[in-house]
Formats: C-alpha cells, sequence, structure tokens
C-alpha cells in the first residue's frame, strides 16, 4: 500500500460516513449521535493529510505515533 491508497481509502470512508449519517432518522437524539459519528469518520483523514505535510520523515512518524496514542 502506498501513500495514495491510504488516502484514496481514508476518503472512501469519510464519504461512506457521511451517507450513512444522510440515512439517518432526524430525532434528537440520532442528530445529537450523527454530529459525533461525522466526527470520528472524518476525522482519520485530517489527520493523515497533517501527518503527510510533516517536514520530515521523523516529523511523519511522530505525528502518526502521537495520533495513534489518540
Amino acid at each position: 500500500m502506498n501513500k495514495n491508497d491510504l488516502q484514496e481509502r481514508m476518503t472512501d470512508l469519510a464519504v461512506r460516513v457521511i451517507k450513512m449519517v444522510d440515512a439517518m432518522p432526524t430525532t434528537i437524539s440520532s442528530q445529537a449521535m450523527a454530529r459525533q459519528i461525522i466526527r470520528s469518520g472524518t476525522s482519520p483523514s485530517a489527520n493523515y493529510r497533517a501527518a503527510c505535510l510533516a517536514k520530515s520523515d521523523k516529523d511523519f512518524k511522530s505525528v502518526v505515533n502521537f495520533l495513534v496514542s489518540l
């Protein structure tokens, strides 16, 4: 798996999560859950992008290790 494959998979995950949330009922409780699901489902892609912007391999590993520890 190369860098682009992982980025594409994370983007696909985010799109699938958004489509799933769009299909949820519009009750008050489901809306609260939907907001959390959206944040959880889209954050890996944003975090990976932040790691890719690192200036060196050492910085990249540091960012990824930090994200894994969350």
